[in-house]
């Protein structure tokens, strides 16, 4: 989303502000239900918010869409923070009528101290719901329904025609995302997910019911795409989760960078467990998993070749371990001829592989799929920003190894 794609633009007449503890020099002391009363007619689909704080907040913001409609979201700590969220149906092509108030509550700490330095309400145009990035060697396709994770990767170096898209879409679960475990205790109430009490589970692309995540904001550039989003909690019925997710996804000659941020303001304990960095999930075409697991990392050392691995669920011969001071972690899914898509990710202390259904069909939207999420463990923690990256590649195994040991950084 660039300057062309607004339509209109206005900053917002701040009438009051109520309820707040002191004041000094524009700086508020805030506790609880801080409000800020706006008085702005324009049609408007999306919101910016200029402020300092000390702390985490929680805000509502009050428009007219129909009648007077609240939405919840959620401000980080810091100086000059610039926040911008699309309001609720902006897809359906909804837009606001009138900007009413803001109200805001402290979420981790008893008070904070904040600024507000403007507000401004914008029209911008509605993209399609699939947007995509290019180059002369690959088509990258993000979700913008479904969260914004990948549902697209295109290698136009691949010589089989009847496959364009390298990765399966199933449904909400699947796609390149982010999706993180968090706790199953008091205060939070678990799901239930294939007769099993569920944790909090944030999932870019939606819930398991298939209502999908909320594009909080998005900007598409040539070569570039940036994604923030709020998750639905995956065995919940339609619940966002309290958190957002931010993705950027840039394409290079060789290879496709992810670069993922996630924060979390549900003040929920949890204790560590395995998290996967990334999900991924593949064409079930690509059946034979590879990666290296031997002790002379990034030398063209024998790799290590599975076939016919079973369904991953509850299976404990679907994880392998990384060996100690084994900085190769790259693994990838490949036919017969050993062509296939793969990715390296730092820090993997366990690859957890695997196939569902195993019918090799090369559809993206079959029920079949090829399966490996690269594991780390640690507590999903409120209140500390999380971030990781990963590249992924495509092609012959060598070639694929050659370009991810390109970046590799000692």
């Amino acid at each position: 989303m660039g300057d062309k794609d607004v339509l209109g633009r206005s900053m917002v007449k701040v009438m009051q502000f109520r309820n707040y503890v002191t004041y000094k020099d524009g700086v508020y002391t805030i506790k609880d239900n801080f409000e800020i009363l706006l008085d702005k007619e324009m049609e408007f689909n999306k919101f910016s918010i200029y402020y300092d704080s000390t702390g985490y907040i929680k805000g509502k913001v009050t428009y007219m869409l129909n009648k007077e409609y609240e939405e919840v979201f959620f401000l980080e700590p810091g100086k000059d923070m610039a926040f911008s969220s699309l309001i609720d149906g902006f897809f359906a092509g909804k837009t606001a009528k009138s900007i009413k108030k803001i109200t805001l509550t402290v979420l981790k700490d008893v008070s904070c101290e904040f600024k507000l330095k403007n507000v401004e309400i914008l029209k911008v145009k509605v993209p399609k719901t699939t947007v995509f990035i290019e180059n002369s060697r690959y088509k990258v396709g993000v979700d913008l329904l479904w969260g914004g994770s990948l549902n697209y990767i295109e290698d136009k170096k691949n010589k089989d025609e009847s496959i364009t898209n390298l990765l399966n879409r199933h449904d909400t679960g699947r796609l390149v995302q982010q999706a993180y475990y968090g706790t199953g205790e008091k205060p939070y109430e678990p799901g239930t997910y294939n007769g099993a009490r569920w944790p909090y589970n944030p999932v870019q692309g939606g819930d398991m019911y298939g209502n999908e995540s909320k594009i909080v904001d998005f900007k598409i550039e040539e070569d570039r795409i940036y994604i923030k989003c709020r998750p639905r909690d995956w065995a919940k019925q339609a619940e966002y989760t309290i958190c957002y997710m931010e993705n950027e996804y840039s394409i290079e000659k060789e290879c496709i960078k992810v670069s993922n941020r996630f924060v979390d303001f549900s003040g929920y304990k949890a204790k560590p467990r395995h998290q996967e960095m990334p999900a991924f999930y593949v064409i079930s075409y690509l059946d034979t998993f590879v990666f290296y697991n031997g002790n002379n990392p990034w030398t063209n050392d024998a790799l290590t070749y599975k076939e016919n691995l079973p369904f991953w669920a509850n299976n404990k011969d679907a994880y392998f371990r990384v060996k100690e001071g084994n900085t190769e972690v790259w693994c990838a899914w490949v036919d017969k001829d050993h062509y296939g898509i793969g990715l390296y990710a730092a820090d993997t202390e366990i690859l957890l592989a695997g196939i569902y259904m195993a019918d090799r069909s090369k559809s993206s939207y079959a029920p079949s799929t090829s399966y490996v999420a690269p594991l780390r463990t640690f507590e999903l923690k409120s209140f500390e920003p999380f971030e990781y990256s990963y590249i992924i590649a495509a092609g012959k195994v060598d070639e694929m190894r050659a370009i991810f040991n390109k970046h590799y950084v000692t």
